[in-house]
């Protein structure tokens, strides 16, 4: 196996590009913290929001994390020993998380409305909305992301592909 760098050939974490991770991880930590402030959850009759506030808290931190993770390896480029496509590989765990966080943020809207029309003190009004709207935004820009990553990976196929007819051409001759 040849030593090669982490996604080195990715265009996608290009100057135009890397703004959006960023808004990502900011808007994910934002979610994270409205959906953190929603307030006391737990007693016998605000049960039904507890679901929703857990879930939304470990979908977000999770997306957090993974974003900043796959942040710092498009930053530092490790040197990888390893044939893995990448590129193909952060698109699909994006795809999960888009759905995950599009999922829990239905669910954080819907608390929301029912949550206005009663009259629970412990359960700060608008949290779920703010958490919803920052976990909407997410899932926007992971769709935009999961695009950019899909065209990356389908230039480096191609650039695969040309290599090896290439090759083959050169074994011919």
């Amino acid at each position: 196996m040849e030593n090669k760098k982490l996604n080195m050939e990715n265009d996608y974490f290009s100057p135009q590009w890397a703004p959006l991770r960023i808004l990502l991880i900011v808007s994910l930590l934002i979610a994270w913290i409205s959906a953190a402030c929603i307030g006391k959850t737990g007693a016998l009759y605000e049960s039904q929001y507890e679901s929703t506030k857990i879930g939304f808290l470990v979908i977000s931190i999770a997306a957090f994390c993974t974003s900043i993770f796959i942040f710092i390896l498009n930053v530092i480029e490790l040197p990888v020993k390893s044939k893995l496509p990448w590129d193909f590989v952060f698109a699909v765990v994006d795809i999960v998380f888009a759905l995950a966080i599009v999922g829990i943020s239905v669910a954080a809207a819907c608390a929301e409305a029912i949550a206005n029309s009663l009259t629970y003190k412990s359960i700060n009004k608008g949290a779920f909305a703010v958490a919803a709207s920052f976990g909407f935004l997410a899932f926007i820009l992971y769709v935009i992301i999961i695009i950019v990553e899909l065209i990356q990976v389908s230039k480096n196929l191609k650039n695969t592909e040309e290599t090896k007819e290439t090759s083959y051409q050169r074994e011919e001759i």
